[in-house]
């Protein structure tokens, strides 16, 4: 089965325009973002951790965002986002359907839930999300 490839407006690594390199391992460094009471920098330190290909880490500072404010459409997207990264794709669906219950233009959550959809062998699912992206980003066809 081929791998997930979301895609969407989330850029990390070398695609943010950053060089990959390797986060030192201080256990400092590890801030749990659950303790944050700013949803906003609770949003930043998840989409940090996603620079740095730690998906568990975002998941966790991404649902301190959603706690916080759970109307954040961005931070539902991201999250689903990490969960598709670390394989959990019912999680990624999930948070995929939200931001989109909360947005229904969010054209980038219909393309990554219908690649979350076609990695499950859900292909009916899969080709209505993308006709929907398609539609959204004036696609013909």
């Amino acid at each position: 089965m081929a791998a997930f490839r979301p895609v969407g407006s989330i850029a990390v690594g070398k695609e943010a325009g950053r060089p990959e390199i390797a986060r030192p391992a201080l256990e400092a460094e590890k801030i749990h973002v659950y303790e944050a009471e700013d949803p906003i920098e609770a949003y930043n330190r998840g989409m940090e951790h996603l620079d740095y290909n730690e998906p568990d880490l975002a998941i966790e500072a991404f649902s301190q965002t959603l706690a916080l404010r759970p109307s954040a459409v961005h931070a539902w997207f991201a999250r689903g986002f990490a969960q598709a990264s670390r394989g959990n794709l019912d999680g990624a669906i999930a948070d995929y359907t939200e931001a989109l219950r909360l947005d229904p233009r969010y054209a980038a959550a219909y393309h990554n839930r219908s690649a979350a959809y076609r990695q499950q062998g859900k292909t009916e699912l899969a080709e209505q999300d993308e006709a929907k992206y398609r539609q959204l980003r004036g696609y013909a066809g």
